[in-house]
């Protein structure tokens, strides 16, 4: 077979959510009504910090978003 392709960061977020729309959890299910009932149950507490919107702010230790990565969109349920 082929290597594995590894990507560039993580599939879900690690320890902070970086950017609205940044992708925390993942539900798989045999059917969309499973998946929907199961995704009702993930719960996730958020903390707010400051953001990384000018240079100067990123240094001094702000999250600061991944700055190649583009995000993926959810139309219909499936991702693109």
């Amino acid at each position: 077979g082929t290597p594995m392709v590894e990507p560039k960061w993580p599939v879900l977020a690690q320890g902070k959510v970086r950017y609205v729309g940044e992708i925390v959890a993942a539900v798989i299910a045999e059917t969309a009504e499973q998946a929907a009932d199961a995704a009702e149950l993930v719960e996730i507490d958020y903390r707010a910090l400051d953001a990384a919107a000018v240079t100067e702010t990123a240094s001094s230790g702000a999250v600061v978003p991944r700055p190649t990565m583009t995000m993926p969109i959810s139309i219909g349920g499936a991702w693109r």
